[in-house]
């Protein structure tokens, strides 16, 4: 339609051998300008499905049906050179699952005492940061002149680690904050805590290490 649009243009000036009415006409009437089905199939890889909702996770299943809609929408036989290149990345092997290494095997569970009134703190943080980002993320998206969200996202990570710099952590309370953000820390009364710290790995992990990276890197083997 691009195309065509310019010719029309450009046929104020020139003559082309295209009618564009008669073009108009021809690529509406194509299966592709159908409203049910009008995706190629690479946009089942490309197609971004919002997670999050105001700052919060969004249901399973709501993002399930959003990604059935997606699929239902996808014309499979339609010509689109960005297909043959999705096909060629299909083609590509995955990398061998067999002989993986359990993420337990590198942790060191350090005997002691940790303190629990301080780990429950840190989550308590790292659970308001992950809300603050999430929110902040969202406005990101919605807003092409997003620059100031960025600064805000950028002041919040600084603010946290300052927080977190300000507290005093053993290696005993590191060690069971990664152990459980891992989901590998033991003990029958811990699986809730594990669930809940499990949730927010990454971040957990991301904010220890840069808490104290030397306290951090001492708890995995070499």
């Amino acid at each position: 339609m691009a195309v065509v649009a310019q010719l029309a243009i450009d046929g104020c000036k020139r003559l082309f051998e295209v009618d564009v009415n008669n073009d108009i006409a021809r690529i509406r009437s194509q299966r592709c300008m159908k409203k049910d089905k009008d995706y190629p199939a690479f946009m089942k890889w490309t197609h971004e499905i919002p997670l999050t909702k105001n700052g919060k996770e969004r249901a399973k299943e709501d993002i399930a049906k959003d990604k059935n809609k997606i699929k239902n929408r996808i014309i499979k036989e339609l010509v689109c050179p960005m297909n043959w290149l999705q096909e060629c990345l299909d083609k590509i092997q995955g990398a061998e699952r067999k002989s993986l290494v359990n993420t337990q095997d590198f942790f060191i569970k350090i005997p002691g005492k940790a303190d629990n009134r301080q780990m429950s703190k840190i989550r308590k943080l790292v659970e308001r940061y992950d809300t603050d980002t999430r929110r902040l993320i969202l406005l990101i998206q919605d807003d092409s002149d997003n620059t100031d969200y960025y600064n805000l996202l950028e002041l919040r990570s600084e603010e946290i680690l300052s927080e977190l710099s300000k507290m005093k952590i053993s290696k005993y309370t590191m060690n069971r904050l990664i152990g459980s953000a891992l989901g590998i820390d033991r003990g029958v009364r811990d699986q809730y805590k594990n669930q809940q710290s499990s949730k927010y790995t990454r971040k957990i992990l991301n904010l220890m290490y840069n808490s104290n990276k030397q306290l951090f890197l001492s708890n995995f083997t070499r």
